[in-house]
């Protein structure tokens, strides 16, 4: 059996044995760190690190335009309320 098999599979004995990592070291005469970085080789790769979430249900764009004195348009999510009203208290 390679090193990598024999880490990956003591990963996984700690994993369902319940107790911390430290005991589990020390029962088994590792070192912290060493084991540490087995248990995160031990995670599955993703591509980015991201989740593409769907949501239950479309997303509606609807929007509040605050027009400035000045020129200045600020469009903002209309359930943003509490900045709508910061926003509108700087004219």
């Amino acid at each position: 059996m390679e090193k990598r098999e024999q880490m990956l599979n003591l990963v996984a004995e700690w994993r369902t044995s319940g107790v911390s990592r430290q005991q589990f070291c020390k029962s088994r005469g590792l070192t912290l760190g060493k084991f540490s970085y087995w248990v995160a080789q031990s995670k599955p790769k993703s591509d980015s690190g991201f989740i593409a979430l769907q949501p239950d249900k479309p997303i509606r764009s609807e929007c509040v335009e605050i027009h400035y004195p000045n020129g200045v348009m600020i469009k903002v999510g209309s359930r943003d309320l509490s900045v709508i009203s910061g926003l509108i208290g700087l004219v």
